[in-house]
């Protein structure tokens, strides 16, 4: 029976008694049930209050952990995506991949998202056909060999280093300047080590260098000259050049001589190259 009712038969049998003070206890318990059930109402109201917002914070925190989890799942398919066409182009012409759709969903109350992943699988003797607009063919094509180093061809997986060596170029120094000989290696080539420690040189710019260098000593004995033949044709004080109109001699007096004409003997005459005032 509810409460209510109950209170109203009770209310009823203290009035046919005239029991005035039951029914005043009456009234005052039913008056402090009343007050505790309303309270016990609000407090139920509060609490659906604190239930909704707490369901609002859930709601929210779901869609933030459901754009985390779009945004994964994007770079997820992104990455599968590139891997698929580097499979792709690494694969013979009669080999294709297949996209299988894959669906990742994460569960959360009153939340639900489902976001398609595409992986990839190999299919054989089929006809590569490449669809959608998202294939990548910028890649660089996998190796299968290595590099070809002076004509020969060299297994794939090694490193290029460079080295010196004695070349021409070390010998042109060794030739003109020994010092630098020593100081300035100029013989450099590239290597090609590959895995199993086997060394593929290249051809090295040694001769290259040495004529270069060549050239360069050339250039500077050149000027050398130049400036020696400079310096000793202004220490000599110039040239006196003689010539003997009749006679037809022809003298040169260098080094500040001068031309004297001296009377020999059985009316003889000559040039000579006399220092000055002893003609």
């Amino acid at each position: 029976m509810p409460l209510e009712d109950q209170l109203e038969r009770l209310e009823a049998v203290f009035s046919q008694r005239q029991d005035y003070k039951g029914a005043q206890r009456l009234v005052e318990t039913s008056s402090a049930l009343r007050a505790k059930r309303a309270a016990a109402t609000q407090a139920k109201e509060r609490t659906d209050t604190h239930a909704q917002a707490r369901e609002y914070d859930l709601a929210a925190r779901a869609q933030v952990e459901e754009s985390a989890l779009a945004a994964e799942l994007a770079a997820q398919e992104e990455e599968a995506m590139t891997q698929y066409g580097a499979a792709l182009r690494s694969l013979p012409s009669s080999v294709a991949v297949e996209p299988i759709p894959a669906v990742a969903t994460l569960h959360v109350p009153n939340y639900s998202t489902s976001t398609p992943v595409t992986q990839g699988v190999v299919v054989s003797n089929v006809q590569p056909v490449v669809m959608g607009s998202r294939q990548r063919d910028n890649r660089q094509p996998l190796l299968a060999n290595g590099p070809i180093v002076n004509g020969v061809q060299a297994p794939p997986g090694g490193i290029w280093t460079e080295e010196q060596y004695t070349g021409p170029c070390t010998f042109c120094f060794g030739f003109w300047i020994s010092p630098l000989a020593m100081i300035c290696p100029c013989d450099t080539r590239r290597v090609y080590v590959s895995p199993n420690g086997v060394r593929f040189p290249e051809v090295g710019n040694g001769w290259r260098n040495a004529l270069i260098i060549l050239w360069l000593i050339n250039v500077v004995l050149f000027f050398i000259l130049v400036i020696n033949r400079a310096s000793s044709s202004s220490s000599d004080g110039g040239v006196n050049i003689c010539d003997d109109t009749y006679g037809g001699d022809h003298i040169e007096c260098s080094n500040g001589l001068e031309c004297c004409l001296k009377q020999f003997a059985y009316d003889n005459s000559g040039w000579e190259c006399v220092e000055p005032g002893n003609c």
